[in-house]
């Protein structure tokens, strides 16, 4: 599966890192790469070029390239003001205390429990122009149909500055030498090792993570949902646009059934 910095490489295929890649550039290197090694099953692609703009997204799940499920207390609507071309932009229609999120999830609401799954999404966190601007912006990763399942969550804070926690408790560990700045976009790539237990993270081709446990005690469930959104507490004109997610499983051992979203 791909490292924290590049894809594997196939002598056919082209070497390229991470951050310079769109999720179409991403589709064909995975689909290259499987030729030579254990196949792929692409489990989530969402790219949102064939989605009306300026209108919200629907929940039509994987098959569609959608969500499941949009929190009531956000907007979700299809723009290309901030990201070249269309993307998916989360915005407050009614600030509230606690986080809010959209929630996708895999083909026929899969859960990964073997084999290593991989998820690359790009993301562009903005920040509301209110000196008192508070919360962030988190992009978690859970079971399929609930969210007691931390097998990890990447926050972008109000301080520019970005964490990692997952299962294991206490405190987040802040990404050594990162920092983000509002408008820009950033390619985040997990690798999760659901065999050993372990995961990796990069942004931008810039691993931050490495063999890290997530301690889940998954408990016959497994990995199934990606969630982004804005964080509790945040300024009432915070916005994160999501593009390009991909996800993709490879291994034996997949854990299928059918969940209801939650709202």
């Amino acid at each position: 599966m791909p490292d924290a910095i590049f894809f594997p490489h196939n002598p056919s295929c082209p070497r390229r890192r991470a951050g310079a890649l769109t999720l179409i550039a991403l589709l064909a290197i995975v689909l290259c790469w499987s030729t030579t090694a254990d196949a792929q099953e692409l489990l989530l692609a969402a790219d949102f070029d064939d989605k009306p703009l300026n209108q919200p997204i629907d929940t039509g799940g994987a098959a569609l390239g959608e969500p499941v499920n949009v929190s009531t207390v956000l907007d979700a609507v299809v723009r290309d003001d901030v990201m070249p071309g269309k993307a998916l932009a989360l915005s407050w229609n009614t600030p509230a205390s606690a986080a809010a999120y959209v929630r996708f999830q895999w083909s026929d609401d899969m859960e990964i429990r073997t084999g290593t799954v991989s998820i690359w999404l790009r993301v562009t966190p903005g920040m509301a122009p209110a000196e008192d601007w508070v919360g962030g912006y988190p992009v978690s990763l859970r079971e399929a149909g609930s969210s007691a399942k931390s097998f990890g969550t990447l926050y972008f804070s109000r301080t520019k500055t970005a964490s990692v926690s997952d299962a294991t408790g206490g405190p987040a560990t802040t990404l050594p030498g990162f920092t983000w700045s509002p408008g820009q976009s950033y390619l985040i790539e997990w690798v999760y090792d659901m065999d050993a237990g372990t995961y990796n993270l990069s942004i931008d081709g810039q691993p931050y993570i490495n063999n890290r446990p997530h301690n889940v005690n998954m408990d016959g469930r497994g990995l199934g949902a990606l969630l982004v959104g804005i964080g509790s507490s945040s300024h009432p004109d915070s916005r994160i646009d999501v593009d390009d997610i991909l996800v993709t499983w490879s291994g034996e051992g997949i854990f299928a059934d059918g969940f209801e979203p939650i709202q």
